[in-house]
């Protein structure tokens, strides 16, 4: 496939009137039905019909309307539309140059004006914002479909992940636009046509469409980002809370293969005190790459030496690729075999290929029955005592074999209409097996390819990205957009997998990627050590430094993760999320700064040899908790942190839940809290949930939910705890502020006390901080 062009509309034929009424409309030259329904919330759902088009969506999108639209779809004369109320149009397709089709190829082209901003589109290494863009959503292997060098500078698109969503953003008014669609889609943004000097306005378009396939198009309308990106979560599907172990650090290289790797990892990670709690196997630890195998010589006792390492706190996850062996005596491949499992080529024969194993044929996860006997294989892989999976090469990677040799369904269906959604199937099947083993733990998988709802059944990490300072930078905007395609748990591999990374290098990702919801040390069986203390004593103690502060406010993180499986909310935010009212100004294409949460901006210096930057402040006052100053916004400043630091800064009428102290290994405590205050005047209140952090007994209550509230009047300070639910219990919470009040009083559980506030110093991301906190007070009802 060619994927640095897309279809143009020049070649495609135009509805110059639609016939019909209501809801319904017919493009009779090309013999096309068109159907419109508001789905209410102002949703709107667009299909084609026609042409033999068929619908393969492998988990079917749906929505539920919680109220009346109060936008409305217009049929225009000549074969348009309008999207709108009697304000403004949000999204208009203009008469005869709309509805088009060329084949079986399809597309819808709108009227693109100048104040529109693009973002979305899933995974793209493409600029933050995509104005004047073509891309393909097709699932590649980047190491494997694009050069050395473009590798290295991240020039590939498309990547792993195919999301084929649009956030148009203009002042005012968001627009979702997501094509529903498996198949290989497209989208254009108006790129100009450089050899083309005397081109027209008409032939420069906004346009979506695919190659084949159901034309099913959603238009998810809205006031803000974050209120159309919610809207996107509740059509395809949220994250579900993961346990809180994926929250935390963990260790992986392409070259741990043994029981004694991962035993000596532990003591390392024991002996630096550093926190950790997944440690990864790769390729090797399998017996000559054979999917759910141990090698026996490295793994002597898989189950009790799975066992030991979890009792030490360290959860075993080890990579899985969907490829079996072919081989005889093998009995995946067996049992594959006779079950009929396997994709077919175009002879009705097992469709195989060349991946790690040698020859090696593919699981047909189209089938249903497929990802059953997929699933019965996770389980028993599951109950040796792995902690969760990471699914690799699931793109699907076939190496040097065609991929249209490869069919689905029985041999029935076409490669195009199941390519994209390989990984999704894999990911259905495989945490149906987690559950299938363990039915009140929830499941962990990380995958590196996926499609539409993929996020329902695993996160992602951004694959064989490069240890370099555009690798670095670039990581920021790419799971940034991520995050607002509905993928929100996902994160780079730090301080990237390929080339060696220096110390410097090391220092500046973690810094940048400590809050990343997805936090993995990576790197290729072919480049230098860098493990933490492999960059000497210096940059041990930066690294060290930020893992502990990532789990310092694991309950932060952990709240944001509840806050997306129960109402969609990103976790990672651009700044025109948070902030879609700016005025003067302009966060449109601001890249290298983002919200973790409501509460926390960061923007880490990610060019070589600084130690400071620019940071565009959003409007308002923020605590600058490199220096433990307040800072007034609304305009640039200059950070400067030291060596040691990284810009971060609390919002102004934020309280932010932290463990307490700063945590030297990887245990958790989510009732011993402290409740840090930011408030320079006025209230502030926030909602925080705890539970086991590991079954789903909190579906059943098992989870306290207290409200926390601060009000500062004068010097006056009173902090109250309400509880809201007490199914886990209480906690105790420490309240720690950064200037002293004239008075403090703290009510909870219809008590009220005056508790004396003592000095408190702890260091955050630059000079310690002064503080001063109150004694542990107890919350919530028993």
């Amino acid at each position: 496939m060619d994927f640095r062009k897309i279809p143009h509309p020049v070649n495609f034929r135009f509805a110059r009137s639609l016939s019909g009424n209501g809801a319904g409309r017919s493009f009779k030259e090309a013999g096309v039905g068109i159907k419109v329904r508001d789905l209410g919330d102002d949703v709107f759902h667009l299909q084609m019909t026609g042409r033999s088009w068929r619908d393969e969506l492998l988990l079917p999108l749906a929505w539920n309307g919680a109220g009346p639209s109060r936008l409305r779809w217009n049929w225009l004369k000549g074969g348009g539309f309008a999207l709108g109320d009697a304000r403004a149009t949000r999204l208009q397709g203009g008469p005869g140059r709309t509805f088009g089709v060329c084949g079986r190829a399809w597309l819808l082209r709108f009227q693109q004006d100048d104040d529109m901003r693009f973002y979305g589109f899933g995974e793209k290494n493409l600029p933050f914002e995509r104005s004047k863009l073509d891309t393909t959503f097709w699932n590649t292997d980047v190491w494997a479909d694009f050069t050395p060098e473009q590798s290295r500078t991240g020039d590939t698109d498309p990547m792993y992940v195919s999301i084929p969503f649009m956030l148009i953003k203009r002042p005012g008014a968001v627009v979702g636009v997501l094509v529903a669609n498996p198949f290989p889609s497209f989208m254009g943004t108006g790129k100009p046509i450089v050899i083309a000097p005397q081109e027209t306005r008409d032939d420069v378009s906004l346009y979506v469409g695919a190659m084949d396939g159901l034309p099913s198009v959603y238009f998810i309308c809205g006031d803000t980002p974050a209120e159309v990106v919610e809207k996107l979560q509740r059509l395809s599907g949220s994250t579900p809370l993961p346990p809180l172990w994926a929250l935390g650090h963990h260790q992986c290289r392409w070259g741990y293969q043994t029981y004694a790797d991962l035993d000596g990892l532990d003591r390392s990670f024991r002996k630096h005190k550093i926190p950790c709690d997944g440690l990864w196997l790769d390729i090797d630890y399998m017996d000559r790459f054979k999917v759910f195998t141990f090698d026996k010589r490295k793994f002597s006792k898989p189950a009790a030496q799975l066992a030991s390492l979890r009792r030490r706190g360290r959860h075993v996850v080890p990579i899985i690729d969907p490829g079996v062996k072919v081989e005889a005596g093998y009995n995946v491949y067996e049992d594959g075999l006779k079950r009929g499992v396997f994709c077919k080529n175009p002879e009705a024969g097992v469709f195989k290929s060349f991946v790690w194993p040698g020859r090696t044929a593919f699981p047909d996860f189209s089938l249903a029955r497929v990802r059953t006997w997929w699933a019965k294989r996770m389980e028993a892989f599951a109950r040796l005592g792995v902690s969760g999976v990471w699914l690799d090469m699931n793109e699907p990677a076939l190496n040097s074999v065609v991929q249209e040799d490869m069919l689905f369904k029985d041999g029935s269906k076409p490669h195009a209409a199941y390519h994209n959604q390989y990984a999704l199937g894999m990911a259905m099947a495989s945490r149906d097996g987690f559950l299938r083993a363990r039915p009140n733990e929830r499941p962990f998988l990380i995958s590196r390819a996926g499609f539409i709802g993929s996020n329902r059944f695993a996160g992602f990490w951004t694959g064989d990205n490069c240890s370099n300072w555009m690798h670095l930078r670039k990581s920021v905007g790419l799971t940034l957009n991520l995050a607002i395609s509905g993928a929100p748990f996902n994160g780079p591999d730090v301080p990237g997998f390929s080339h060696d990374a220096t110390a410097e290098l090391a220092e500046a990702w973690y810094k940048a990627g400590f809050l990343f919801p997805f936090l993995r040390n990576h790197s290729s069986c072919d480049t230098r050590a860098q493990e933490p203390w492999a960059f000497g004593p210096k940059t041990l103690a930066v690294v060290r430094h930020y893992i502990r502060l990532r789990y310092k406010l694991l309950p932060y993180l952990y709240n944001l993760f509840i806050d997306h499986a129960d109402r969609g909310k990103a976790i990672l935010r651009p700044l025109f999320y948070e902030f879609p009212d700016a005025g003067v100004q302009d966060f449109d294409r601001v890249d290298d700064q983002f919200m973790v949460g409501p509460a926390i901006l960061q923007a880490p210096v990610v060019e070589q040899g600084k130690q400071g930057r620019r940071v565009l402040l959003p409007a308002g006052h923020w605590f600058d908790a490199a220096s433990g100053k307040w800072v007034v916004g609304g305009r640039e400043v200059r950070a400067a942190p030291g060596a040691a630091g990284t810009p971060l800064y609390f919002r102004d009428k934020s309280l932010v839940v932290m463990q307490a102290g700063l945590p030297v290994d990887n245990r958790k405590n989510l009732r011993d809290l402290e409740l840090h205050v930011f408030l320079r005047q006025g209230s502030a209140s926030v909602d925080y949930r705890f539970d086991d952090g590991e079954s789903f007994d909190f579906k059943k209550g098992v989870r306290s939910h207290l409200r926390f509230s601060a009000e500062l009047r004068g010097r006056s300070l009173r902090v109250s705890s309400e509880t809201l639910a007490s199914g886990y219990g209480p906690c105790r919470i420490r309240v720690v502020v950064y200037a002293r009040p004239g008075e403090f009083s703290f009510s909870g559980g219809g008590r009220t006390l005056s508790p004396p506030l003592v000095p408190h110093t702890w260091k955050a991301c630059g000079a310690p901080l002064k503080a001063f906190a109150s004694p542990r007070l107890s919350c919530g009802k028993r």
